[in-house]
């Protein structure tokens, strides 16, 4: 049994909305128009046609401690012949050939398509902030093996005043807040700074939201420019002391104020459809003795109180807990990515985001099922039962065996469940330096034959 035709026996069988796995939460009208937007769509049969390919990238990505030939061979990737006969599992090399073809755009059209649908489908709205769909953008880094052509993409960042051991790709991700669902990525070399990718997200973020940013997204004109992209499209920024040139323009409250901020010569010289100046809102109020400054486009003080808005901003560390679950839950003990071709990482890359996905939206279904908040549901426990019933379900055929795992997964629900928050408890940020055994590794990569 292939893996697809696993998870929709399975959605089948299950009354259970929760674990009905891909049949209804990747939808394969999605994969369909994802290929023909990605223009990888071919009529040779294949024994790995490009559906399955993609079906492929997301088990990996899903299944960290299974190599690709590990999931060819035990998930039934590979389809039958004409006759109806088993194929071979085929070879390393064919499996990295099949990558090839279908390349990272499919896999960005369908990461795009699933995102945009699961978090419109998934009612939580409830938990918007006035109206506004809350949202959080936030970067990170993944290392990549150490080849020349990775090298050459991405760069490596320096380390201890030497160069680090491996080249490392920047993510800009925008998450939501509410469901902890990754709506956007872009990514680009080491290098890039985080202010220009979130630029190229700007245009697809949604209307009727509030994005929430740090002190690095300090640029007036991104700012504006997401007020400008669409109807009531906000953003709340913490400011720097350093960086706020501001004048006031009304008094709203203690600590709230409405303040004109001025354009450079030099930003409006670069863009020349940026105003001289637009209104923000400043609010400052202080937590345990620290103070906070932020900037926000959300004027009206009647409608979005100042101290709503202050706690607000600190649901921003939920984006922190999502790059943690991408990070160290979903890839487990991999430091670095698979793929050897900056092709390859970007496709891997877009796989590991809808594979998270994949579990925020059972997660999401729990939590409804439960009526409680999707964060009060465990990523790292749902994420190992949907491995084990997807690892399960590809040796399990008989209708008896899936109707075991019903009951299974029924009574499993509590067990997703985490304690409330406890918003008093405060653990500074620290590390712990590791000194290294042994000098570093200087790898030299082979020479080309001409």
């Amino acid at each position: 049994m292939n893996l697809a035709d696993t998870v929709a026996l399975t959605a089948e069988r299950l009354d259970l909305d929760l674990f009905r796995s891909a049949k209804d939460r990747i939808d394969p009208a999605w994969i369909t128009e994802a290929l023909e937007r990605g223009e990888c769509v071919g009529m040779r049969r294949r024994k790995l046609p490009a559906e399955q390919v993609v079906w492929l990238v997301i088990a990996v990505c899903l299944l960290a401690h299974r190599s690709f030939g590990d999931v060819v061979r035990t998930m039934g990737i590979t389809v039958p012949t004409r006759r109806g006969n088993a194929q071979a599992a085929p070879s390393s090399g064919a499996v990295a050939e099949a990558r090839k073809r279908v390349g990272s755009g499919a896999m960005c059209e369908l990461f795009r398509l699933s995102a945009s649908h699961w978090v419109q489908a998934e009612d939580f709205a409830h938990l918007r902030f006035h109206g506004l769909q809350v949202l959080a953008a936030d970067g990170f880094t993944a290392r990549t093996p150490d080849t020349a052509t990775n090298l050459a993409e991405f760069g490596k960042p320096a380390s201890m005043g030497t160069e680090a051991s491996h080249p490392q790709v920047r993510a800009l991700c925008v998450f939501d807040v509410a469901t902890h669902f990754i709506t956007d990525a872009v990514f680009a070399p080491y290098d890039a700074a985080e202010v220009p990718l979130l630029e190229e997200a700007i245009p697809r973020l949604p209307d009727r939201s509030v994005c929430i940013m740090d002190r690095n997204f300090q640029a007036y004109a991104t700012l504006h420019r997401i007020r400008s992209a669409g109807e009531e499209r906000h953003w709340l920024v913490r400011a720097k002391a350093n960086w706020l040139r501001t004048t006031l323009v009304e008094t709203l409250g203690p600590g709230d104020t409405l303040v004109r901020l001025d354009f450079s010569p030099k930003t409006r010289l670069a863009d020349p459809s940026l105003p001289a100046t637009f209104i923000a809102r400043r609010i400052e109020y202080q937590v345990n003795g620290k103070s906070f400054v932020l900037l926000t486009s959300l004027l009206d003080a009647a409608k979005y109180p100042s101290a709503e808005v202050a706690a607000l901003y600190h649901s921003r560390w939920e984006a922190e807990l999502v790059l943690d679950d991408v990070k160290t839950e979903l890839r487990g003990a991999a430091l670095a990515l698979r793929s050897k071709t900056p092709e390859g990482v970007y496709q891997e890359l877009y796989g590991v985001l809808i594979a998270h996905n994949v579990v925020r939206v059972e997660m999401a279904r729990a939590a409804v099922m439960l009526k409680v908040s999707p964060t009060r549901i465990s990523f790292h426990k749902a994420l190992v039962m949907i491995c084990h019933h997807v690892e399960c379900m590809a040796y399990t055929t008989a209708p008896s065996k899936l109707t075991d795992r019903e009951l299974e997964l029924r009574s499993a629900l509590q067990y997703l469940l985490l304690p409330e928050r406890r918003p008093d408890r405060h653990y500074p940020r620290a590390l712990k330096n590791v000194v290294a055994r042994y000098p570093k590794k200087k790898i030299v990569q082979p020479q080309e034959s001409s």
